[in-house]
């Protein structure tokens, strides 16, 4: 079997080819063991292969405070991760690596960024069950869905989850002299030194489970790459594109920098998250009503590339702006400006036991969910996380719609509820709605059925996004066997070749190369990135010198 690799549709790095072969050796979930090291000069106490109440749930803590500090901070996560495992079925073993420390030690202070959560890798599977070759699925949800349970192409890690100490601080009330406050924005669950929620503090576990819901897939690859004040395509073209021509919401675009010559090239636009595949656009104008899946759209738009010099990154905005495809690309950048213009839209479930067919409540509430979208989703302040190495803007619309914000789905709008606990908060809203009843066995070594009532801060609105996705749930049990999973037709494109060739040409195929065989295709990020764009803008302001 063929891997190939190619570059991230959400976050800016160079891409790299290679092949290499995939194995079938059965996977082992992580040793659940726990351990700790400490690095004095960075402050960094390491927590590995952490027990969860699943073993094949695991998490890496990096945490640069004091063992007391980030044995809270532990705490947290596994509670979080626990929340997660009770309520999806997760097959073959996860391990996710979350990161506590101050952003201001290694990007741009901000004081204000909760953190972020991604996959830490992204594939396409071309398997006949359950997955959809025309989009891109995160690493955790790609290992459930693939035959081979274990292969070399998976990162070490399937969710990166990175939390911002500096907000934690930033609302403190007094300091322990160690970098720490003695009342900080975060409230750790299980603390024996604050077991009562203050009225600015939010759930520590809250945050967590929002990212790691993120890292799992609940991610859009649509946004407005080339306009963003920090994204290195706006940096390359500031002073010499029309503004106007930048505000254009498209999936992510295959890029990629001449290591010479310095400046960047752009080729077309890349497959689009799973996530993606349910997504349709609203939006009513000289009250007229249209309705577009962006499927559809992304599919028109990937039939659009250019090659050689054209790909240069100036050239090829100007190229695209004269494209047919730019007109769709400009008018979702003033709809989604506009408040409830994208909605997830539901298929049936591809079991016929699905809770969400058999209780009524659930089948008549959730045939649709409402994304966020409105003026202020292209605004500097909410578009922007942190610095261009992990500058994410599809992940603004990678939330529910505010109108959510009080009830079960609250979990991933984008405003956290604070002072009270996630239990609070799940009571509250699970009483406003009919009582919600799944059976499950007692454990994977119990087969005995019990009923039990669903009550879990993942919604059964976010629930119903993740099955839709491809996870087994405890209210859509697939155990990822789902033949009754639509695939999207897609014509194969020309772009297809000219994106995987860097938009040059070239003697040798590099599909011809990988023909032969199912293909798993990867994308992969890194750092070097920042390095790289720095090289090109210097490049290209020399250019524009001369």
């Amino acid at each position: 079997m063929i891997i190939t690799t190619f570059q991230s549709s959400l976050s800016f790095s160079p891409s790299t080819t290679h092949t290499s072969v995939l194995t079938t050796s059965k996977a082992n979930p992580p040793a659940s063991t726990y351990s700790t090291s400490t690095n004095s000069s960075s402050k960094t106490n390491t927590a590995q292969y952490t027990n969860t109440s699943d073993p094949l749930v695991q998490y890496d803590l990096d945490c640069r405070f004091n063992d007391n500090f980030c044995a809270k901070v532990s705490r947290a996560v596994w509670a979080a991760i626990d929340k997660f495992s009770e309520v999806v079925n997760i097959k073959n073993s996860l391990l996710i690596k979350v990161n506590y420390y101050s952003f201001c030690e290694e990007y741009t202070c901000a004081n204000d960024t909760f953190g972020w959560g991604s996959p830490t890798s992204q594939f396409i599977l071309p398997f006949e069950d359950g997955a959809d070759l025309n989009y891109v699925y995160p690493q955790a949800l790609a290992k459930q869905l693939a035959p081979y349970s274990s292969t070399s192409v998976w990162s070490k890690y399937d969710v990166q989850i990175n939390i911002n100490h500096d907000v934690y601080v930033n609302s403190a009330d007094g300091w322990n002299g160690e970098g720490l406050a003695s009342n900080g924005v975060f409230w750790f669950f299980n603390d024996s030194d604050s077991q009562t929620i203050g009225p600015k503090q939010v759930d520590f576990r809250y945050i967590v489970l929002h990212e790691l819901l993120h890292g799992l897939g609940f991610l859009s690859s649509w946004a407005a790459y080339f306009w963003t004040d920090k994204s290195p395509f706006r940096i390359l073209v500031n002073g010499v594109i029309d503004p106007l021509e930048l505000q254009l919401v498209t999936p992510g675009p295959y890029w990629f920098i001449n290591q010479e010559t310095g400046p960047a090239y752009v080729t077309g636009f890349q497959p689009t998250m799973i996530f993606d595949k349910f997504l349709v656009n609203v939006d009513t104008e000289l009250n007229v009503t249209s309705v577009s899946q962006l499927s559809d759209l992304a599919f028109d738009m990937q039939n659009f590339c250019v090659q050689d010099s054209n790909a240069f990154i100036v050239n090829f905005i100007r190229a695209f702006n004269a494209a047919n495809q730019s007109t769709t690309a400009h008018k979702l950048w003033i709809s989604m400006s506009k408040p409830e213009t994208l909605t997830f839209q539901f298929q049936p479930p591809t079991v016929a036991n699905s809770s969400y067919n058999l209780i009524p409540y659930l089948n008549q509430t959730y045939r649709s969910m409402t994304l966020l979208t409105g003026e202020d989703i292209f605004s500097g302040a909410n578009f922007e996380y942190v610095d261009p190495t992990v500058n994410r803007p599809g992940l603004m619309i990678s939330h529910l719609d505010d109108q959510y914000m009080n009830t079960t789905d609250f979990l991933m709008t984008n405003v956290y509820h604070r002072g009270k606990p996630l239990e609070e908060l799940v009571e509250m809203f699970y009483r406003e709605i009919p009582v919600i009843k799944y059976n499950m066995s007692v454990s994977r070594t119990n087969s005995t059925i019990v009923e039990r009532r669903y009550m879990s801060p993942i919604g059964p609105g976010i629930l119903r996004i993740l099955d839709s996705m491809g996870y087994s749930t405890v209210l859509t049990k697939t155990n990822y066997t789902t033949d009754g999973n639509v695939k999207t037709p897609k014509s194969r494109s020309l772009c297809d070749d000219s994106n995987a060739n860097h938009g040059l040409k070239s003697s040798t195929s590099s599909s011809s190369s990988s023909s032969h065989g199912t293909r798993l295709l990867h994308e992969n990020s890194n750092q070097t990135n920042l390095i790289l764009l720095v090289s090109a803008f210097i490049s290209v302001l020399f250019v524009l010198v001369i």
